[in-house]
């Protein structure tokens, strides 16, 4: 069962979910988005067969979930329709986290407890590497889709596009 509390009213009980979900988030719209078997989808929809999911991020500002599996596979799923657009593999293994920028267009994946530790930013559909930095423990886009936070033992670094000076 998922029980979402309203924080800001001590704790209020706003809605309870009957049922067994591998994962949980809130999308855009402040809806629930649950992992089920191998599927992502709304509450109350039927799970997938397959490597099931073990944790989901969301796009702030898209309609649009990033699953990692079990087997260490992500997919990337349209919320609304509840339509698989891709699964794909990174190089990144291990114990990972995971992140999808607000646009929904890259996903992010870091290990932080591997050894070493390495991190990855991905096109969302499809997976194809956009960077990749082996001793990184943590890249994430920016909530605006302005730039890219990377941490590792050495420090953090933000990378900012260069604007063109046409």
């Amino acid at each position: 069962r998922v029980t979402v509390h309203d924080l800001a009213a001590e704790g209020a009980t706003v809605a309870t979910h009957e049922g067994v979900y591998n994962a949980v988030a809130f999308d855009a719209d402040g809806e629930l988005v649950v992992g089920v078997g191998a599927g992502v989808g709304r509450v109350g929809e039927a799970g997938v067969d397959g490597s099931p999911v073990v944790q989901i991020a969301t796009a702030a500002g898209a309609p649009r979930a990033l699953a990692r599996h079990a087997d260490g596979t992500l997919s990337l799923w349209d919320v609304p329709s509840g339509a698989k657009l891709s699964t794909w593999s990174s190089p990144v293994q291990g114990p990972a986290h995971i992140g999808l920028s607000a646009s929904g267009e890259f996903a992010s994946i870091g290990t932080p407890w591997a050894e070493p530790p390495a991190a990855a930013l991905h096109v969302a559909d499809g997976g194809a590497i956009e960077l990749y930095v082996e001793g990184a423990k943590s890249i994430g886009p920016s909530p605006v889709d302005d730039g890219i936070l990377i941490t590792g033992a050495w420090g953090m670094a933000w990378i900012a596009p260069v604007e063109d000076a046409s």
